[in-house]
């Protein structure tokens, strides 16, 4: 299968914007919301085989409460649809990603992501593609992190 990472833009908003909202994780509207606010919020469509399968967003945040956590780039969303679960888009989509984050941020030393502790699924495939739990929740989230 092949899977890629696309910017959001006017020919496919439409179809990000209904994608059905999941479990454990904010509607693509906000997420859409909060990159028009902040403008480091990169948003990404993720296509599997010419077809949209879901959505991602990574950025860095400048505003952390903690100045040690300001810069580090994060994998602020990341969304498959729920009947292509199983399929490893979701784990191709965090691959390319982690690449852009690479060449987007070379001084970077690791990246981050969190998620709901009962989202088995995504915890899953953060740890095959080599992320650890730092033991650090935020909001109620576990925070992972992959050193780059």
């Amino acid at each position: 299968m092949n899977v890629e990472l696309r910017p959001v833009d006017k020919d496919n908003f439409e179809e990000i914007v209904a994608m059905p909202k999941q479990d454990h994780v904010a509607a693509n509207i906000r997420s859409l919301a909060q990159a028009w606010l902040y403008p480091s919020l990169r948003p990404r469509a993720i296509y599997a085989d010419g077809k949209l399968a879901g959505f991602c967003m990574s950025g860095v945040d400048d505003d952390a409460d903690d100045p040690a956590d300001r810069g580090i780039p994060w994998i602020v969303r990341m969304y498959v649809l729920p009947d292509l679960h199983g399929r490893g888009i979701g784990s191709a989509a965090v691959r390319l990603l982690v690449a852009e984050i690479r060449r987007d941020y070379p001084a970077a030393a690791r990246v981050r992501l969190s998620t709901h502790p009962e989202n088995a699924h995504a915890i899953k495939v953060y740890l095959k593609a080599g992320f650890r739990d730092t033991g650090i929740l935020d909001d109620g989230e576990e925070v992972f992190e992959l050193a780059l």
